[in-house]
């Protein structure tokens, strides 16, 4: 079965922090046995990488170069609103996408477009998938289901999508209710995760100790780690709040919270503001071989996500995943997402959304006695259910019932897939 990926951000170069899962996405569908290409606008940080078992195919969309801001981490300001500049330069990326994904798809015999973020490849996809009669998949992130919620335009073009699709996959089924509230068929939805690459990501102490002094944290202190954009739905300014409580009993704990983001300033006013210079750390960002010490470094992993003011969620965070790959216990909000990963007291907790004190309660018990046997089932988890050979399988096995389903279907008569 061939299978191209469409995306607007992937990694460009081995170690790039960019959707760094879109790398584990495309070699596990090499590894389940899908012939796969991925197709991403271009950027010049682009490098050869011979990790990759598929085929990068890019596209330029606008010229001069400087004008391609659109994807790898430009597009959204706080996550919740495009860029003047992407909102200005999305058509031409729409245009150029459909023609290069129409290309690829004759030249290649594709069966399925896999689309992820629903806006604006959804659309795209879905334009090609009329053309070709090729089926098409769409797959939600998060911030593309709540652009499409927030702005007329993009709710069009997500329905057109979602109407086109054969089957929508998402990390969250909280993610597939807000499409479904949209106007998507409900049964076409089915959640799959995004995974974690075993072999990139995995226990080891190699540079632990080297790291820990670099942060200023002492053999003898626990660390707290958490990884993500600096930007409201992430929950970083709940997990500060709830530190106060954690020191009282655990006075030895340390928070390090990972990552750059447009709430970078506010999130260092509140440390500032409740004394906590000692005891949380803002290190900034850090490459993927970075991010493997980092999650041995730690003791316990925590991201206590929400639905932010303006209805963005974060519901599903592969960084949670890959600190269970470690064998961290983790921390989530009690979201449909994150319950999928986390089974409440067995591998970490669940706690209240926008709730310090129960975050704190959670994080004195994790860095308790339960600790190792907590993060021991985090372990065995992504050993049986969220590596990417496990994640990709689901895709697969999904693929083949499409296209068993539809065997004796007919193309469209508008198929151009052979001309």
């Amino acid at each position: 079965m061939n299978v191209v990926i469409l995306t607007h951000t992937c990694p460009r170069f081995r170690g790039d922090q960019a959707a760094a899962f879109m790398k584990g996405l495309g070699n596990g569908f090499v590894a389940a046995g899908l012939r796969t290409w991925m197709l991403t606008p271009w950027d010049a940080a682009f490098q050869p990488d011979r990790e990759r078992r598929y085929t990068v195919i890019t596209y330029r969309y606008i010229w001069p170069a400087a004008w391609q801001v659109l994807g790898y981490s430009r597009t959204l300001v706080n996550d919740m609103k495009m860029k003047l500049g992407a909102t200005l330069v999305a058509p031409f990326l729409i245009l150029f996408g459909i023609l290069n994904l129409w290309r690829l798809v004759v030249r290649h015999k594709i069966d399925v477009i896999n689309a992820h973020w629903i806006v604006p490849n959804g659309f795209i996809g879905a334009v090609v998938s009329k053309l070709t009669g090729d089926t098409l998949v769409p797959t939600l992130p998060g911030s593309d289901v709540f652009l499409a919620q927030s702005n007329p335009l993009y709710g069009w073009m997500a329905r057109v999508a979602a109407n086109q699709a054969t089957a929508i996959t998402t990390n969250s089924p909280q993610l597939g209710q807000d499409l479904a509230a949209l106007g998507a068929d409900p049964a076409k939805i089915t959640p799959i995760i995004y995974g974690v690459d075993t072999a990139e990501i995995y226990p080891s102490q190699d540079g632990v100790a080297t790291k820990r002094q670099a942060l200023g944290i002492r053999p003898d202190e626990l660390m707290i780690l958490a990884v993500g954009r600096l930007v409201a739905k992430k929950g970083f300014r709940y997990l500060i709040e709830a530190m106060p409580a954690v020191l009282q009993k655990i006075p030895t704990a340390k928070c390090v919270i990972i990552g750059d983001g447009d709430q970078r300033a506010e999130l260092e006013a509140l440390v500032d503001k409740l004394k906590l210079e000692s005891a949380v750390l803002l290190p900034g960002f850090a490459s993927r071989s970075e991010i493997q010490v980092l999650y041995n470094a730690a003791q316990v992993f925590a991201l206590p996500s929400i639905r932010d003011d303006a209805g963005n969620l974060d519901d599903q965070s592969v960084a949670l995943v890959e600190a269970m790959a470690v064998g961290l216990p983790v921390l989530a909000t009690n979201f449909p997402g994150y319950s999928i990963v986390i089974e409440d007291g067995q591998n970490g907790y669940l706690t209240k959304e926008r709730d310090p004190g129960d975050i704190a309660r959670a994080l004195v018990t994790m860095l308790g006695p339960r600790r190792s046997q907590l993060g021991q089932r985090s372990l065995a988890l992504v050993r049986t259910k969220f590596s990417w050979p496990k994640i990709a399988e689901q895709y697969r096995q999904l693929f083949e019932r499409i296209e068993d389903d539809a065997v004796d279907v007919k193309k469209p008569a508008l198929s151009l897939r052979n001309s």
